[in-house]
């Protein structure tokens, strides 16, 4: 038996995984632009912190947007030796 989760297109979960395979969709030509090569990348771990809203019915304004922050890792230079 095969179990798959499905998650609607607005859920935080699903979001976040396409954020990150953006941005390394993104930054893999970086990478071969400026040198040669795909670099280890991890861009797969990343927060969306919440942003807040008024509680009161049909307001319908943000008071603080959604934010996301990256924790994972690529490199931005290469040491020669």
């Amino acid at each position: 038996m095969e179990v798959v989760e499905r998650k609607c297109l607005l859920h935080d979960g699903y979001i976040s995984d396409s954020i990150a395979e953006a941005f390394s969709r993104d930054l893999s030509p970086y990478y071969i632009d400026n040198f040669g090569k795909i670099l280890h990348h991890n861009v797969d771990k990343l927060e969306i912190i919440a942003g807040t809203e008024p509680s009161e019915f049909g307001d319908g304004q943000v008071s603080l947007p959604k934010s996301v922050l990256f924790s994972g890792r690529a490199t931005d230079f290469i040491e020669n030796k």
